[in-house]
């Protein structure tokens, strides 16, 4: 009885440890992965910072940006090896597990507590929350 009992235990630990280590492989670049999603954020802005108007008038902005946009791509990629995922949050529902709720507004012919406005896009690391977006709800 008492070996059968040892065996269990020894088989959850052997189970737990195996969880363990894949939850390491899966997720153990969360920490890093956080301080470079200063990356896409900055090379958003920097996209967004230029008029279609002023690309018109100036060739080496618009190629500028045009390598702005190619590396956003490049870094999209190298995220999604890593597992990561940009969450696509506009119009869904407010769910404080996922978005930050930045402040709120209300918005006749909008349904409650649903996301408008996005100030800062979310991750997902494989199915968990690797940051949350920060948003603007409408008020019910």
């Amino acid at each position: 009885e008492k070996r059968v009992a040892i065996k269990k235990d020894t088989q959850q630990a052997a189970k737990r440890h195996q969880t363990d280590l894949e939850n390491e492989t899966k997720y153990g670049c969360s920490k890093l992965a956080m301080n470079y999603l200063q990356i896409p954020d900055n090379l958003q802005r920097a996209a967004d910072a230029v008029k279609a108007d002023d690309m018109a008038e100036d060739k080496e902005l618009k190629k500028m940006h045009a390598g702005v946009l190619q590396m956003q791509k490049v870094v999209s990629q190298a995220l999604k090896s890593l597992g990561i995922s940009k969450m696509e949050v506009e119009g869904a529902t407010f769910d404080p597990q996922m978005h930050e709720a930045m402040f709120a507004m209300e918005m006749p012919g909008k349904d409650p507590n649903t996301i408008f406005h996005i100030m800062e896009p979310g991750y997902m690391i494989h199915d968990r929350c690797l940051r949350a977006a920060k948003v603007g709800v409408v008020r019910g």
